[in-house]
């Protein structure tokens, strides 16, 4: 998931706007180290593939910092790093547990970047662009962390909690990391323009309400890290990662979706209301799954990855339709026009 399809997807957003043929060259690596890795899990050339890709989503972010040498650039670089040195981990063997606090930081600097981009028209304070790159710089000592912590060795032992691994680094690791997530979600709703899009109508609420849900998200995912530190497996770890991957980085891509994919596919989308249908069903079965995961309620966790699974669904069928929608509605204009 991060590395075949959200890796993917960022390389081939990338790619589109650089507009450079040998971009798309670590894009169809990762794609088809995404394929293979869930046909061989096991496999050596998928997990290759996916670290050539995230060497060629290396050099198209570092040709945007190299033409624009601005603060967020660097940082959806410094994400990008992340993900080619988890990948290269990945490679040589070490486990998922181990690398996907490296995952996990590829994604938050990247969407941190590319909002901290877009948020400079509300010109944030100095001190509040200080406090940002403080939780930046604290997520790269807490990935750098955790490694360690893993490399020097411990064990998984199982607990009443899920299971842990025994290692202080690692443990210290992940505590800072829910540190950097929650910041950086605080931060955001606090400075993101979302905070003023919301009262717009439209895509521009959508995209808003989208975002601004991601961010509570974030910010309860860290939360959570921050209280349990090194479990790597059981309901707590499925809070914690979900509460990241499905509640923060889906409602990035629910948020920006309208906007990438018509650019990436060169087709219109008009925007529909029923759109908050998925985003509605994505929080409330997010919602349902953290209370299986952290009470006694087994059954809210099965039905709340139900309503997960419905709203990704829903997601791209919606999408596909309004997309095929608008582009109907262009050629019938220009028809109009031409006539």
């Amino acid at each position: 998931m991060v590395c075949g399809f959200l890796g993917t997807l960022i390389g081939l957003e990338k790619a589109v706007a650089l507009g450079k043929t040998w971009a798309y060259l670590g894009v169809a690596a990762t794609a088809a180290g995404g394929v293979g890795l869930a046909v061989a899990t096991h496999a050596t050339l998928p997990r290759l593939l996916l670290f050539l890709g995230s060497l060629g989503l290396v050099s198209v972010s570092a040709t945007f910092l190299m033409r624009h040498r601005t603060d967020a650039n660097a940082c959806v670089l410094t994400g990008v790093l992340l993900w080619s040195v988890a990948n290269a981990l990945f490679l040589l063997g070490w486990p998922i547990f181990a690398v996907v606090p490296a995952w996990m930081g590829f994604l938050l600097l990247t969407v941190a970047g590319e909002r901290l981009e877009l948020n400079r028209l509300m010109s944030p304070s100095r001190s509040s662009r200080s406090a940002f790159f403080f939780a930046v710089a604290s997520a790269l000592v807490a990935v750098a962390l955790a490694g360690v912590g893993f490399a020097r060795g411990g064990s998984v032992v199982l607990t009443e909690g899920g299971a842990r691994y025994t290692s202080s680094g690692f443990d210290h690791g992940l505590r800072l990391f829910g540190f950097s997530c929650a910041g950086i979600g605080l931060w955001l709703l606090s400075n993101d323009m979302a905070r003023l899009a919301w009262k717009r109508p439209g895509l521009s609420r959508f995209m808003a309400v989208s975002l601004l849900a991601g961010y509570v998200w974030l910010t309860i995912s860290g939360v959570l890290s921050i209280l349990h530190g090194a479990v790597v497996a059981g309901e707590t770890y499925d809070a914690i990662l979900h509460s990241f991957f499905l509640g923060f980085v889906f409602s990035m891509i629910f948020a920006h979706g309208p906007l990438i994919l018509p650019a990436i596919l060169a087709r219109p989308l008009e925007f529909h209301p029923r759109f908050y249908v998925h985003v509605a069903l994505l929080h409330a079965g997010l919602a349902l799954r953290l209370v299986g995961d952290l009470t006694d309620v087994v059954w809210a966790r099965s039905w709340g990855g139900l309503l997960n699974a419905i709203a990704i669904l829903l997601f791209l069928l919606s999408t596909a339709l309004r997309m095929a929608t608008g582009r109907r509605a262009s050629r019938q204009a220009t028809t109009v026009a031409g006539s």
